[in-house]
């Protein structure tokens, strides 16, 4: 009988710590990529709108990517605003062919979304649109 409670015991803190760990940022429903700056960053594989993306990052216990965390390499190699082909250096080859959204919203309606493959940055579409999270 002690020895069921042991095992019992056992299996219960090992369920803790692996819950745990999945919530403190695992990329379970995504794909991971690294960019330029050794930056990791988990991308959803549904589309959601921007809302949703928030929620969806939260539930892999990480946060929507700021555009900063997106392009950021130095100062010198950065996102420098408003919309441009390729002006996101951070992710130029790097990530997944997918636009996903940044945190950054862009007046009251629209928000800024990244192409990962190309680093593109466009902020001309609703935030009911779905395109992909990208969480870190």
């Amino acid at each position: 009988m002690r020895k069921n409670y042991i095992w019992l015991l056992g299996l219960t803190l090992y369920t803790v710590l692996v819950s745990q760990s999945v919530w403190a940022g695992t990329c379970n429903d995504g794909e991971m990529f690294t960019g330029k700056n050794g930056k990791t960053f988990c991308v959803s594989d549904v589309s959601v709108n921007w809302w949703s993306a928030f929620t969806w990052c939260e539930s892999q216990g990480m946060e929507l990517a700021s555009m900063d965390d997106i392009c950021y390499i130095s100062e010198e190699e950065r996102w420098l605003g408003g919309s441009a082909s390729g002006s996101c250096p951070n992710v130029v080859s790097m990530g997944p062919d997918k636009w996903v959204w940044s945190s950054l919203g862009s007046g009251t309606t629209n928000a800024y979304r990244v192409n990962l493959s190309s680093g593109d940055v466009v902020n001309d579409v609703g935030r009911y649109t779905t395109y992909y999270a990208v969480c870190q």
